[in-house]
């Protein structure tokens, strides 16, 4: 199977009886959507790419032709398709945090950043966090305090382990 990027993975895969279900599905009626994919990546269609492996299928990809933000697509194209509660909605915008804040980084350098003091870099590392922490809020439709308090579960979860 192709590699999968890493804001794919913001959303668990299908198991169990659904995931059955979903195989014989795609058996009968055959590949419906397109997998997404940028660079060599899957964005959209991990399930359907592993249901047409396992059957044998030769899956159908399409090369994404957005622009922005990869993370708000992928949360937006996979958000109306999920049936998520507030709380697990903060917890999907609270991993995707990463991935803005690496956006915004690199907005950062292709618009000529770091030539700044190391304050004002510092500042202004800290204002991408706070738009990142609003933008991921926006996308899933939670408040950022929700999304900040996620935030605080996963990192304590990662220094439990």
């Amino acid at each position: 199977m192709m590699k999968v990027h890493e804001a794919a993975n913001l959303f668990p895969m299908i198991t169990g009886e659904a995931w059955d279900r979903f195989v014989a599905d795609i058996k009968e009626h055959g590949q419906r959507e397109p997998i997404i994919v940028h660079d060599g990546a899957i964005l959209d269609g991990r399930n359907r790419a592993k249901a047409c492996a396992e059957l044998g299928i030769e899956p159908i990809y399409r090369e994404w032709s957005g622009s922005g933000s990869i993370t708000a697509w992928v949360l937006s194209t996979n958000l109306h398709r999920r049936h998520l509660d507030a709380s697990q909605l903060a917890m999907v915008a609270a991993r995707a945090l990463p991935l803005f804040e690496r956006e915004a980084r690199e907005r950062q350098v292709a618009a000529g950043g770091d030539r700044r003091s190391v304050s004002a870099n510092l500042r202004e590392a800290v204002e991408a966090k706070g738009k990142a922490t609003e933008a991921a809020a926006a996308t899933v439709n939670v408040s950022p305090r929700l999304v900040e308090h996620a935030a605080k579960v996963l990192r304590q979860k990662k220094d439990a382990t």
